[in-house]
């Protein structure tokens, strides 16, 4: 044995972990003061955190330990594991020069031409630039890393924040979002990272940064949507997410983040739809139609009626039977294309609800060849329905919807238009607006039939009944493919098993969900063979148990039309001076002059887009919120087509020459804006579909 090497390890050892014990002395010295400068600049830039944790108490128990290197690392001391190795500043930096430098760094939005047959100046112009994007394919050589600018950077997992430095150090994420579910990681980090000089270099810089601080992942979900208005959910067409640290948590909030931000990554809208919206609300404005009053709601005695929403998914066809048996002691409620199947099976519902604003919704009306059907229906909808759809039924309630033009104008200058309400969680699809109508009617106790939100087979979407088939149950190809086409996704099913499905429907059933939560006095039953829908009970059809009792059904939609929906008499006929058309001239004007350069770095872009985003905040949050509306899908697409190629491939002269191609194609983009914006209210859609030719 060699007892000299034994006592040469012996004495390392001592030396070392006398070095150990020094560096963890000064480390408890340095920690409390690194605290009380980190909650200093908490107070001034983030004073909502440092309210969280100015009189904080860990829930789980850890403490702080360094090796002989003196970096602070934290353990865990019910399971005694710590959060790092021995050298945490190395395992960071490893992480971060990971994430950056890779081929797959830069997550970019994904678009496609589109077919145009209503001819919107939004398509035409979205596949000129997207016509250019394509050329760079097989010309340019692909990103290899992520480059020094970035829109966007999600991090999920703060741990102890070193990460954060080294990150900076290579790069400059225009906005950066911290997401965090664990608070005692997040308040560990207040002692072991410099926020204060991370606050003060991005104050310094005009960079963005935002932390989601939740102690259960619903309430950081919650938030993600409102922050990514604040800076613009444009830039999510270019951004780097990644997780610091693996836990349960993290990777729900992985799975559910992605979720949103396919929600808020489309979806925004765009200028055609809203002029035809603006155009639309107003004139059922002046047909004087009956919009919802806010605050009131059913009267306690039909609370409990059973109410059966009917979709038009394909498991529709089960439930026919059924809907005919008990059709005297339920209101039935049909939701956009599910009234051609219930006329075909000889089933009158009580209400029908649509959500689509194009002329093919009075047109597929009309396709039932059957006026005396129709006007014995209560129709109710939304202030951007077809105002053909007015003249079809001989009971109409309108509701404004979120988010729309003409909703702002109105209740900006109409004091009896601020006394009616908004029908919220009415989209995406028209099965969410029959479920929102009777939640917000005040329906306690609501079946799902046919409220699909996906298919087993391509070859069976909808129900038979319905035009999407012909007499002979075989499927019209044109509708069919709008709905085929699309399909991507796997999803558990109510019954149990998967059903395919889209991004579409998968949005729907999210804001399904949302609307069932916040309605808990709601009984929802989902007799559906669909997509499992959280918050409803899935019901088979043979197990609904309806007592029988017949409903006096004309005395409850009598109720319903003339107490709850009321008309707004609003008399002017000058609208037209109330669309601010001249400041809408101006403000064009200054947006497409700003773009009249030639651009050469991702940094001067981003630096446009973001203060024009800016600009429009201002105006959002102005007497102009309906011109924000007009032009926010638009400017937000046309921003995500440029960041989605410019981060798409190395730069080059030949990447900025078509970058600024691009910008060039979005600048006539806005011009034509400006002479469409003078026909807004004579804009109503009067194009021929040809869908059901």
């Amino acid at each position: 044995m060699d007892f000299q090497k034994s006592i040469s390890e012996v004495e390392k050892e001592v030396a070392r972990l006398k070095v150990q014990s020094e560096q963890e002395k000064a480390m408890i010295n340095v920690l409390p003061i690194r605290f009380d400068k980190n909650m200093e600049a908490f107070e001034k830039y983030m004073p909502g955190v440092y309210e969280r944790f100015k009189s904080y108490t860990a829930n789980r128990a850890f403490r702080f330990y360094c090796n002989e290197n003196g970096i602070p690392n934290l353990l865990w001391l019910d399971d005694s594991v710590s959060l790092y190795g021995y050298d945490p500043f190395l395992e960071c930096k490893a992480q971060v020069d990971s994430v950056l430098h890779c081929n797959d760094a830069i997550q970019t939005i994904e678009f496609s031409n589109e077919d145009n047959p209503l001819d919107f100046i939004h398509v035409n112009y979205m596949n000129e630039m997207l016509e250019q994007q394509e050329l760079l394919v097989d010309r340019l050589k692909p990103i290899s890393k992520a480059g020094d600018i970035i829109p966007l950077v999600i991090m999920f997992g703060v741990g102890l924040g070193y990460q954060i430095s080294y990150f900076f150090e290579q790069c400059q994420p225009k906005v950066f979002f911290i997401i965090e579910p664990d608070l005692d990681i997040f308040y560990a980090s207040i002692f072991t990272f410099d926020w204060f000089s991370l606050f003060e270099y991005i104050d310094k810089e005009n960079l963005n940064i935002h932390i989601f601080l939740g102690q259960t992942n619903d309430e950081i979900i919650h938030d993600i949507a409102p922050a990514m208005a604040k800076y613009g959910s444009y830039l999510a067409a270019a951004s780097i997410g990644f997780w610091h640290y693996r836990s349960e948590k993290i990777i729900d909030l992985i799975k559910r983040v992605k979720q949103e931000f396919f929600i808020l990554a489309s979806g925004w809208g765009f200028f055609d739809d809203n002029i035809i919206a603006m155009s639309h609300c107003i004139e059922n404005v002046k047909k004087n139609v009956p919009f919802l009053v806010k605050n009131k709601r059913i009267d306690e005695k039909w609370k409990n009626t059973p109410v059966f929403i009917v979709g038009n998914g394909p498991s529709l066809d089960g439930a026919i039977d059924t809907l005919k048996y008990l059709h005297e002691s339920v209101i039935i409620i049909s939701c956009g294309s599910a009234l051609s199947a219930l006329h075909r099976a000889g089933i009158k519902p009580d209400i029908h609800v649509q959500v689509e604003r194009t002329k093919l919704v009075p047109d597929t009306h009309a396709l039932l060849k059957d006026a005396d059907y129709l006007r014995e229906i209560l129709f109710l909808s939304v202030d951007v329905i077809h105002p053909d759809c007015m003249t079809q039924f001989d009971k109409v309630g309108l509701a404004f919807k979120l988010f729309e033009p003409g909703e702002f104008i109105l209740k900006r200058d109409f004091e009896t238009a601020r006394l009616r309400d908004t029908l919220r969680a009415a989209n995406p699809l028209v099965g969410n607006t029959g479920l929102a109508t009777a939640c917000r009617l005040g329906f306690e106790n609501v079946y799902l039939f046919g409220i699909d939100n996906g298919y087993v087979s391509d070859q069976h979407h909808h129900s038979k009944l319905s035009f999407y088939f012909d007499d002979d149950g075989k499927s019209r190809e044109k509708l069919s493919l709008l709905i085929t086409q699309k399909s991507k996704h796997l999803v558990p099913g109510n019954f149990g098993g998967d059903v395919e499905t889209t991004n579409m429907m998968i949005n729907s059933k999210l804001v399904m969900e949302n609307l069932i939560k916040a309605y808990k006095l709601v009984d929802v039953f989902n007799c559906s063979n669909g997509a499992a829908i959280k918050g409803t009970k899935p019901t088979k059809i043979s197990d609904i148990i309806i007592d029988g009792t017949v409903i006096d059904k004309d005395e409850l939609i009598s109720h319903i039309i003339n107490d709850i929906y009321q008309p707004m008499n609003i008399t002017t006929e000058d609208f037209f001076g109330r669309i601010n058309s001249e400041f809408f001239d101006e403000f064009i004007d200054r947006m497409i002059s700003e773009w009249e350069k030639d651009y050469s770095s991702r940094d001067q872009i981003l630096q446009c887009m973001m203060r024009q985003h800016e600009y429009m905040s201002a105006i959002r949050n102005s007497g102009y919120n309906h011109i924000y509306r007009c032009i926010i899908g638009s400017l937000y697409y046309s921003y995500s087509v440029i960041l989605s190629t410019l981060y798409r491939y190395e730069e080059s002269d030949d990447l900025y020459k078509t970058i600024n191609l691009i910008i060039s194609i979005m600048r006539r983009y806005f011009f034509t804006m400006k002479e469409k914006y003078k026909n807004a209210l004579t804009s109503i859609d009067n194009k021929k579909h040809g869908l059901l030719d």
